[in-house]
């Protein structure tokens, strides 16, 4: 019997405002354009936070994987190849008004779109490389919860056993970065950083079932008090001890200090949200994230190369704009995909609503 997959997931409010955090520190960090010292400390922990929410709401549901592996990959393949061409149908028009803000020189060769995007790639849509990769994840994940479920008979081994995979998944990754063993600097899905999350989504599994049976606990003064130390610490590690981290370039500085730093920030402001009031504003972000993942690099563009009067002021790193760039982006985003929901969910990777039987 399984010990840790057995429950299907409560939707706790916490966990959707710690998204609509995530999403927000995702779209500031590109806002930044991976520049200066706040993308420093966004990008040392905002990856990792949702890998680690991804464990936290992991379930492999009672189909088997057959069923499992189809909800996958139309829930994150097919939002990324309908948007990965989107986007370079948006390049092909607009590319010539917006290519100064691309991050390199862009091969817009007919071959090397196509095989970078099936590799999990969109080098004009840089975030939707999130997608394959948590898709690889999520496999991972099945596979590891499937034999510690069939090993573990008692909660507290699958316990012991869930540590243990933490360590082994830092380690192996460790060795993989300091030897530079992966063949090649862009792996399908981005397999590398994949394995380089592995330990955040296992924690993630973890702290789920930790929180579901302490919620009351998680909302005691001293916790308010130790998140607020966890974020301190995680930002001073990151600033201080290690470098810019760079999660499609496999970059992460001194690993152990990223790593470190990376589950005090993840941890810090997961706690934190255990005391956000629940406003209806900050669950619907928290639930929609998919959409403002696909389209965010859009508007954080249009910000900063056609509206001139905020991108002047980006350009001089006010953090005031960079915050108004990146809650305009996430409206925007969020608008847009109201039709999208109606119209073609699929595109968002959601489920087509069941056709009403006209009545004869």
């Amino acid at each position: 019997m399984s010990t840790l997959n057995s429950n299907s997931k409560e939707r706790i409010f916490a966990f959707d405002a710690a998204k609509a955090i995530g999403i927000f520190f995702i779209v500031i960090g590109h806002v930044f354009h991976d520049q200066g010292i706040y993308a420093q400390y966004v990008y040392s922990f905002h990856v990792p936070l949702f890998f680690f929410l991804t464990g936290v709401t992991f379930s492999r549901g009672k189909n088997g994987f057959w069923k499992f592996l189809i909800q996958k990959l139309t829930r994150l393949l097919v939002p990324f190849y309908i948007f990965a061409a989107v986007s370079w149908g948006a390049y092909a028009i607009l590319g010539k008004f917006v290519s100064s803000f691309a991050e390199k020189a862009i091969d817009s060769s007919v071959p090397a779109i196509i095989i970078s995007t099936l590799k999990g790639y969109c080098a004009v849509n840089t975030p939707l490389w999130f997608l394959p990769c948590l898709f690889l994840e999520l496999l991972f994940l099945y596979a590891i919860t499937f034999i510690i479920d069939r090993i573990a008979s008692k909660r507290r081994l699958s316990y012991a056993l869930f540590g243990i995979s933490i360590i082994a998944a830092i380690a192996i990754q460790y060795v993989i970065y300091k030897f530079s063993l992966f063949p090649t600097k862009a792996p399908i899905f981005k397999a590398d950083v994949a394995i380089a999350m592995l330990p955040f989504s296992l924690s993630g599994v973890l702290f789920s079932k930790f929180a579901a049976q302490n919620q009351k606990n998680l909302r005691k003064p001293y916790i308010f008090i130790l998140s607020l130390l966890c974020v301190a610490a995680g930002g001073f590690s990151a600033l201080k001890l290690n470098v810019l981290v760079g999660y499609q370039s496999s970059e992460y500085g001194r690993i152990l200090i990223f790593y470190l730093s990376a589950f005090m920030s993840v941890l810090g402001f997961t706690l934190l949200c255990f005391f956000i009031p629940k406003l209806k504003v900050i669950s619907y972000i928290g639930s929609n994230t998919m959409p403002i993942l696909l389209m965010h690099k859009f508007p954080v563009v249009f910000f900063h190369t056609l509206c001139t009067f905020i991108s002047e002021r980006l350009a001089d790193k006010s953090l005031f704009w960079s915050a108004i760039a990146a809650l305009l982006s996430i409206g925007l985003c969020l608008l847009v995909a109201l039709p999208i929901h109606k119209i073609a969910p699929f595109v968002l990777g959601e489920k087509m609503p069941p056709r009403k039987r006209s009545k004869s």
